[in-house]
This record gives C-alpha cells, structure tokens and sequence, in this order.
C-alpha cells in the first residue's frame, strides 16, 4: 500500500484464491479503516490465541459483512495480504507529519 492509499477510509483486497460467502464467490474484499475501539476490542479480547483475535478483528472491520467462520476460509496468502495492509494502515503516518 502507498503513501497516497493508506490515508483512505476504505481499501480492498483482491483474493488470489476466491471464497464462498452465502453462495455468493468473493474475488475481492472490502473493508474500513480501523478506528481506536477496533484496535482496543482486539487487545481486549478475551478470545484465545493471536489469531482467533486477528480473525475477529478483521471481520469486525469487513465491509462485506463476513463472520470469522469465512475470514477461517480465506487462504494464507490472501490472509497474509489483509495482515500486511493493516500493518500499513495502523503504522502509517498522516501526510502533515
């Protein structure tokens, strides 16, 4: 993610291995900025293991209305791409810094 995406308030992730979703075949998807009640739900979890926790987190913040049992079918590289763009989301820096 760039400079000029990750000051966005919504991003996508295009799916390299589609998932099923109500019977509907996701190729990308969609999801919001995260906001400090998004960050202190998932350090506040009382849900076992780091990545149970980061499964409800990124459904929680899924435009697409997704329950962690489909963010469980996602393949790891696809998981792995949402990680990494939320990574650069949280840490980036705002421009007037």
């Amino acid at each position: 993610m760039d400079d000029e995406t990750q000051h966005v308030r919504e991003w996508s992730v295009e799916l390299d291995y589609p998932i099923v979703v109500h019977g509907v075949t996701m190729e990308k998807l969609d999801f919001r900025r995260p906001k400090t009640k998004d960050i202190r739900m998932f350090n506040d979890s009382k849900v076992e293991g780091d990545m149970r926790r980061m499964v409800n987190f990124i459904a929680k913040i899924s435009l697409n209305t997704l329950a962690p049992e489909d963010i469980d079918e996602l393949d790891a590289s696809d998981f792995q791409k949402i990680n990494e763009q939320l990574e650069t989301l949280i840490g980036g820096k705002r421009r007037d810094e």
